[in-house]
């Protein structure tokens, strides 16, 4: 995605960092079982908004099949 891990820290709302920020938090929750409060923690996030972005990120990677297979696969 191209994006900075202090992006992704920042609260940052721009397009690119948000569908990064979306990934990895459903990267890190629903494949690899990290809890909601890890990665609220790591990305500064509160509790809704990481189920906020676990829901985006899911939505992301299932209706991008080359993504997903990048990712998951």
């Amino acid at each position: 995605m191209q994006v900075e891990v202090s992006d992704l820290l920042s609260g940052s709302r721009r397009d690119k960092v948000s569908m990064a920020r979306a990934l990895v938090s459903y990267l890190a929750v629903r494949e690899m079982g990290y809890s909601g409060v890890e990665v609220s923690r790591t990305l500064k996030l509160s509790g809704p908004g990481v189920t906020k972005c676990v829901e985006k990120g899911k939505n992301i990677i299932f209706n991008d099949e080359n993504l997903r297979n990048k990712l998951i696969n």
